[in-house]
């Protein structure tokens, strides 16, 4: 949460020029009652698009989710993990800034408590490239290459 995930999935997109599916998105579609049961259509939506995209793409999502866990352990074979990481600190001091509502049904603790829960649970995944973002999105260095290479594209 607050990573800065949603800007360097379009940073890559627009560089790669591979299409970005983000789980927020289908969340504003589908769910716009906040619920548990809108939340599983989203995912639904959200994971029958991906199955149905026949070249490369980006998911954008914490990855932290039941579904998407699932989804990855039956397609590891397409599928690359890139974690854009942040200290709880900065995500914290975004997370207070941030205007964009995101319809997630889920209260498990405070925000803070949160963001740091995440981060314990995100170090415990292994990952193919790790992004720093502890600074200003500007100085956020992507490297491209590298990912083409993980693509094989």
């Amino acid at each position: 949460m607050c990573s800065g995930k949603t800007i360097v999935a379009h940073m890559i997109c627009k560089e790669l020029k591979i299409p970005v599916f983000s789980i927020d998105d289908f969340r504003r579609m589908y769910n716009s009652q906040v619920n548990i049961p809108g939340e599983h259509y989203a995912w639904t939506q959200f994971l029958k698009i991906i199955d149905s995209t026949p070249r490369s793409a980006i998911i954008e999502s914490t990855g932290l989710s039941k579904q998407l866990r699932g989804w990855r352990m039956e397609n590891q074979n397409r599928l690359i993990n890139i974690l854009v990481k942040a200290s709880p600190e900065a995500c914290i001091k975004r997370y207070s800034k941030r205007s964009t509502y995101i319809p997630f049904p889920y209260n498990y603790s405070t925000t803070e408590e949160s963001i740091i829960k995440m981060d314990t649970m995100l170090n415990a995944i292994p990952y193919d490239l790790v992004i720093l973002n502890n600074k200003n999105i500007k100085d956020i260095n992507v490297n491209y290459d590298a990912i083409q290479q993980l693509l094989k594209i």
